[in-house]
């Protein structure tokens, strides 16, 4: 559902993993969904949802330490951060590697450069997006792929605009 680009019906679904009252739930598939879920959570405006089950999965880590819920609380974290607080986020998750987890890395390349992008800073973000968009394009992640795609076809549109409103993306 989320490479369908219907993120409200995505997070229904990935929130399920999380909720002990679901029949769904599984304590350890949600490590591997808390990225989707929250990367779904942001897209249909439901991130103070994802930030309660980000919240009840960090002191999971303290009981159960995880390579694959460390990985994904990462990018969980930084796209779900106020917007004053996800830069340092971003670079965390950066500088944390992730080489084990190149999609995931991926992923938080293209969000952090979206959010340079938005924040004014054009020509660091297409260097963090384009990263991004090389290994979808190895790894055959079509959506992410389109993703980074869009980011760097509106950012080229807009050097053609010039200054103005109608240029600037909402962080």
């Amino acid at each position: 559902m989320l490479s369908a680009d219907r993120p409200g019906e995505a997070f229904d679904y990935l929130k399920r993993p999380f909720d002990p009252a679901d029949p769904g739930y599984h304590l350890r598939e949600s490590f591997s969904g808390v990225a989707l879920m929250a990367e779904a959570a942001v897209g249909c405006g439901r991130a103070d949802q994802a930030r309660a089950l980000v919240s009840a999965l960090e002191t999971v880590t303290i009981i159960t330490p995880s390579p694959l819920l460390e990985a994904n609380l990462l990018y969980a974290r930084a796209v779900l951060a106020r917007h004053d607080v996800r830069e340092p986020l971003y670079q965390a998750a950066l500088a944390d590697g992730l080489s084990r987890w190149p999609w995931l890395r991926a992923r938080v390349q293209l969000e952090y450069g979206r959010w340079l992008i938005g924040v004014g800073r054009a020509k660091e973000g297409a260097g963090q997006v384009r990263a991004g968009r090389e290994v979808f394009d190895q790894i055959g992640a079509r959506r992410w792929s389109r993703c980074a795609a869009d980011a760097l076809a509106n950012l080229d549109a807009r050097a053609y605009e010039g200054p103005g409103p109608a240029s600037g993306l909402q962080p």
